[in-house]
């Protein structure tokens, strides 16, 4: 019988010695060219920063679609939040990236996520000249959106919902709900434990700094 952990077995600090030799194991990994160097990251954070971008664009126009005037349309706002092993630090070169769209809560998955109308996220991100693959999983335990971003870059974007309904001009990792849809709650749920594990690794090093 599996076993199913639901609380951290340790939560203390790090300790000087852990903190030492987490260094000496993140050097090593230095030498063995399993970091990505300046060049990548750069890209990696120019690629969330338009995505970013695209994803704003798309909400008003599912704002407008759900008839929102278009005062209100141009209030509505969407986030990117970034899970997995970029947002915790540890991808090497080439990795994935995994991201969680946040919306309001009448940006639906199966016709505003994903979809053939113009007004899907799915469509709009086949009309970016970047994007130069897309494939849409939707028969998926948690349906998510694959893609290759300028030729190098590989993103997979899941989607959740914020507790505002109009979205808003401000989206924080605050307004994640825990949908009753199980798929839902786990994307949300991966991108609050990345978010927890590094402010935790964060709080550490400055302790004993």
């Amino acid at each position: 019988m599996a076993l199913i952990f639901n609380r951290p077995l340790n939560v203390d600090s790090p300790s000087s010695v852990d903190l030492r030799q987490t260094e000496q194991l993140i050097e090593y990994l230095r030498t063995q060219n399993l970091y990505e160097d300046e060049q990548e990251q750069s890209l990696r954070e120019e690629v969330l920063g338009r995505l970013d971008m695209i994803v704003k664009e798309w909400i008003k126009g599912v704002a407008l679609k759900k008839g929102f005037s278009e005062g209100l349309a141009s209030e509505a706002n969407a986030c990117i939040f970034t899970f997995g092993s970029y947002r915790l630090g540890v991808n090497g070169p080439g990795a994935d990236i995994d991201t969680l769209c946040v919306g309001p809560s009448y940006a639906k998955r199966e016709t505003d996520f994903f979809g053939r109308e113009e007004h899907c996220l799915q469509q709009v991100l086949l009309r970016q000249p970047e994007v130069k693959e897309l494939l849409a999983v939707t028969d998926a335990y948690v349906p998510v959106i694959k893609m290759e971003v300028r030729e190098c870059m590989h993103m997979q974007a899941v989607a959740g919902a914020a507790a505002a309904p109009a979205g808003g001009h401000h989206c924080q990792a605050t307004q994640l709900l825990s949908s009753s849809n199980s798929s839902s709650s786990s994307s949300s749920a991966a991108c609050w434990q990345a978010a927890a594990a590094v402010q935790h690794r964060q709080t550490g090093r400055q302790q004993w700094k």
